[in-house]
């Protein structure tokens, strides 16, 4: 990866009372080893992971899926980044969006919550997709992580 490769973002939720509750958060540019070493780490063992299934996505879903427990669902995305955004936007409006005060990256989530700044959004991203998936789609409802 290079000076403009994207972050990797992980978060992980769990929906409680139909809101979703940010529970950790993960931030990093680490090469591919790494990364799966992390993630195995990282996840709960037999969690649900979903994953973007662009660029390197494909292949850490396919390794994941190789050498963990992990329930690994791939995210096809068919809307854009700003139609997510308006979808989601009512459910942090309405207060059903929470977030562990104590996780990493707490002013990172905040800043791209806030401001519209699509070169280092990888957070907002994943953050979206947990929101639409638990809460839009509601397929959702226990310990998941969003890569």
């Amino acid at each position: 990866g290079g000076q403009n490769a994207d972050y990797n973002a992980i978060v992980g939720v769990i929906k409680k009372d139909n809101n979703i509750i940010i529970q950790k958060a993960n931030i990093n540019k680490m090469e591919f080893p790494e990364l799966i070493k992390f993630l195995k780490s990282y996840i709960p063992p037999h969690a649900k992971v979903y994953i973007e299934g662009k660029a390197s996505g494909k292949t850490i879903i396919q390794t994941l899926k190789k050498e963990t427990n992990f329930n690994v669902v791939e995210i096809k995305s068919t809307v854009s980044k700003l139609q997510r955004k308006q979808s989601i936007s009512p459910y942090f409006e309405a207060g059903r969006v929470f977030i562990n005060k104590y996780i990493d990256h707490i002013e990172t989530i905040e800043e791209q919550l806030i401001f519209d700044n699509t070169n280092h959004d990888d957070l907002l991203d994943v953050i979206m997709y947990s929101i639409e998936y638990m809460l839009v789609k509601n397929v959702g409802n226990y310990q998941i992580s969003f890569v």
